[in-house]
């Protein structure tokens, strides 16, 4: 990744791409731990990478980009659920047994 073609990418952009690069990293932790990584080099240079674009993103924060905040899905909650009605019991009297 080259350093000039993230300065031309906006801060949202870089957000993503760093918390895609996080998951790209949790993978390669796995698959070496697991021994299946291909390329031990691809940690580092995935944590550099990480690095990078949180440099930039500070970069253009301290230049004065305006900074939107990513937008949160509402959560919607579902309609309060009536409780139902007890259910009225009917109170056996014991059968006396004659003897």
């Amino acid at each position: 990744m080259k350093i000039a073609d993230v300065r031309n990418l906006g801060i949202d952009e870089l957000q993503e791409k760093v918390s895609q690069l996080k998951k790209n990293l949790m993978q390669f932790r796995f698959q070496a731990k697991t021994g299946k990584l291909e390329t031990k080099n691809s940690l580092k240079l995935t944590r550099r990478d990480i690095a990078r674009l949180l440099t930039v993103i500070q970069e253009q924060k301290a230049a004065g980009v305006e900074v939107q905040a990513p937008v949160k899905a509402k959560t919607v909650k579902p309609a309060a659920v009536k409780k139902e009605t007890a259910k009225k019991t009917v109170k056996k009297t014991p059968v006396k047994s004659s003897k």
